[in-house]
């Protein structure tokens, strides 16, 4: 049984590592997204009413995928949360914090509107400041994933370290079995059950 809830534990602890990963290429799609629609804008004209309402369409469309984004920095950190000791929670509680202050959804939103309105200059201005403050927050998600390697790692050597210690420590008490035996009368009980714990060992 606890070998099953030492498995499980694992995996759940393999899926917040794989959600960090999708977290990180989420933002770096919108970060490639952003500046796709930064340089579009610096190309258009402020006469291009077509174009305009179309960039600012995708600008809107973003708004929305920060959003998504947004949510699933919150079900990560809830999820590391289960394993308080185990998890880089300041990192990811810092990085979570940030995005959400930095009011992502508000910049896309303002800059969508400053597009509708021809404002291309203000507009290039606040598509900067967000495709900025995502690579940020990318910056940062990726300190939480390398916390989070360390951290596994250290486990791991304590883990070995252990097992090295056990190890020793069963050598040593064969080796004691082993001279107490040799000291010992063939017929008697004492030798009989030395002999069995020293297969028993082996075993």
């Amino acid at each position: 049984r606890k070998n099953l809830e030492r498995m499980i534990e694992l995996l759940k602890r393999i899926a917040v590592e794989q959600k960090i990963d999708e977290v990180i290429k989420r933002t770096d799609e919108l970060i490639k997204q952003q500046q796709e629609l930064q340089d579009q804008t610096s190309q258009a004209s402020p006469n291009d009413k077509q174009k305009l309402d179309e960039l600012s369409k995708q600008q809107s469309d973003m708004k929305k995928q920060i959003d998504k984004l947004e949510q699933e920095a919150k079900n990560l950190k809830e999820k590391m949360e289960e394993f308080p000791n185990d998890m880089p929670l300041d990192e990811m509680g810092k990085a979570q914090q940030n995005l959400t202050k930095k009011q992502l959804q508000q910049k896309a939103q303002k800059s969508a509107q400053q597009m509708k309105s021809g404002q291309m200059k203000q507009a290039n201005q606040t598509q900067q400041d967000t495709k900025a403050d995502l690579e940020q927050f990318q910056s940062e998600m990726q300190d939480v994933k390398e916390s989070l390697q360390e951290q596994m790692q250290r486990e791991v050597m304590n883990k070995m370290r252990k097992a090295v210690q056990n190890l020793l420590e069963l050598s040593k008490e064969k080796e004691t079995l082993k001279q107490e035996t040799q000291n010992l009368d063939p017929n008697s009980q004492r030798f009989r059950e030395n002999a069995q714990q020293q297969m028993d060992m082996t075993g």
